[in-house]
């Protein structure tokens, strides 16, 4: 029995319209987020002209070195949870591309249940089913693409209840909950 992973969320709480930046956000001291966002910043970020933001935890100096020639992109350190909780409400996109296949990632669920916009490449989405309520490019032009169409479009009441019928699918806590105790105490 597979159980998919538990989230802070009983409901969506994404917010409707337009959000005025693309974030960008993980656990900054994990290798594999500092490569994704070097290639966010170098080849994405650096290539819009739209408000960029990476938030995460540890990040490496490398990376507000990086940053320091481009005026539309920022780095927040170590947002406590409820600055990041209100980076991913607020972003238009939360673009989550990551480079290994290793399971469903939290960061999405996160940002499906609370964001607008999510822009993932195929990696970020195999195997999770939720590749529909995504938008989904896998290289710099496709992204640069997608957030230029992306920016414009206002997330509306109907694509948040698609979400959350998709969602409430397999993503439901109570129902994974019981599903669990279920699997324990079967006899």
């Amino acid at each position: 029995m597979l159980i998919p992973s538990f989230h802070p969320y009983d409901r969506t709480e994404c917010l409707t319209g337009l959000g005025d930046f693309i974030l960008y956000h993980g656990d900054l001291s994990v290798n594999e987020n500092v490569a994704v966002s070097e290639f966010l910043i170098t080849g994405v970020f650096s290539e819009v002209p739209y408000k960029c933001i990476i938030a995460g935890k540890n990040p490496p100096e490398r990376l507000a070195g990086m940053i320091k020639s481009h005026s539309n992109i920022s780095l927040i350190s170590n947002p406590d949870d409820q600055i990041m909780k209100g980076l991913i409400r607020d972003a238009h996109i939360n673009l989550l591309p990551t480079k290994a296949v290793n399971g469903l990632k939290l960061k999405l669920l996160l940002s499906l249940f609370s964001g607008r916009h999510c822009l993932v490449n195929n990696t970020t989405v195999k195997g999770s089913g939720l590749e529909i309520l995504c938008s989904i490019a896998n290289t710099a032009d496709e992204m640069i693409r997608m957030i230029h169409n992306l920016m414009y479009i206002p997330f509306s009441e109907e694509m948040i209840a698609e979400r959350e019928r998709i969602l409430s699918q397999n993503n439901d806590n109570i129902k994974n909950s019981e599903k669990l105790v279920k699997a324990i105490f079967h006899d």
